[in-house]
């Protein structure tokens, strides 16, 4: 079929631009139509208009090309495009070895152990100790906060989240954060994030799986409820399906923030399907206004027990 039979669809308003498959720019594509028929090609087959960051650009002839070569099958419709599984190549990733986790086991010195002394004892070292929290060393304002690390379920690690405690009053240092891989890789390093605690799965498979927004969350109420293997998110926003994607066939319980129930209610029909998923309203129920204003988590209330 010539190219000549088709054509860049005209302008008509954001209903005739598409997601670019390669930036994935949402009303960036720009699809080819067939002139007689009118009717779209594969979905992928345009230009991304984004052309100095991105410079997509799948021609009718190479569709046809391959088309011919029997390497893609063809789907005509008008939705969002995607990626087809040949031309789809997935970013490598970079991570550390797990030497680098290894060389940081050491929470004497530790800001946030030493910020729950009322904790101290063998259940709370055990259980930073399965999360391989390690203590940062070379860096004056986060000399010795805890370093959170991400690891994959092929104990690879991606990287580590460091964020400085007071250890007067077990909250975050203000402005006292950076992470592994900007302070040891500060160019070319490709992350992929991964649930903080995601490796206990391997541990213990036979665990429901408990989702927080925080680390320190996390940690807590593994000492609280140590029947789930508790994993974080790192922030409210960071609920979604690629954070999720290593996790499959499980049965999954959210913990939102007391303010956050709403949000990851909407989230849920977004994240992997495998997963039977249900959520906690405890704190929607439960929260004074204060508490929500405050955006207490389930830790939160668990420390109130100590006071």
């Amino acid at each position: 079929m010539s190219n000549m039979r088709n054509t860049l669809e005209k302008y008509k308003g954001k209903s005739t631009r598409y997601t670019c498959p390669k930036c994935h720019g949402k009303n960036e594509l720009t699809r080819y139509i067939n002139l007689e028929t009118n009717e779209y090609l594969h979905d992928d087959v345009g230009i991304c208009n984004n052309k100095n960051k991105c410079g997509y650009h799948y021609p009718p002839k190479q569709y046809f090309a391959d088309k011919k070569a029997n390497e893609i099958t063809p789907k005509i419709t008008a939705k969002p495009a995607f990626p087809m599984s040949k031309r789809k190549v997935e970013q490598k990733f970079n991570y550390y070895k797990f030497e680098n986790v290894i060389q940081t086991q050491s929470i004497k010195k530790n800001t946030f152990y030493n910020a729950f002394p009322h904790l101290h004892g063998e259940e709370f070292s055990t259980v930073l100790a399965a999360y391989h929290v390690g203590t940062y060393k070379n860096n004056k304002y986060l000399s010795n906060a805890p370093i959170f690390w991400q690891i994959d379920l092929n104990n690879r690690v991606r990287t580590g989240k460091i964020i400085q405690y007071d250890t007067k009053t077990g909250k975050r240092a203000k402005g006292q954060q950076n992470w592994y891989h900007s302070i040891k890789n500060k160019e070319n390093f490709n992350l992929k994030q991964v649930p903080f605690g995601l490796h206990l799965i391997n541990k213990f498979p036979s665990r429901k799986i408990a989702i927080v927004e925080s680390e320190k969350t996390a940690i807590l109420m593994s000492l609280a409820m140590p029947n789930f293997n508790w994993l974080a998110v790192g922030s409210c926003q960071n609920l979604t399906s690629t954070m999720l994607q290593e996790i499959k066939n499980k049965d999954i319980i959210l913990f939102p923030d007391a303010s956050k129930y709403d949000l990851w209610k909407s989230k849920i029909d977004t994240l992997p399907s495998s997963n039977f998923y249900e959520i906690s309203d405890l704190l929607q129920k439960g929260a004074t206004s204060f508490e929500k204003e405050e955006d207490y988590d389930i830790a939160d209330y668990y420390l109130n027990l100590f006071d």
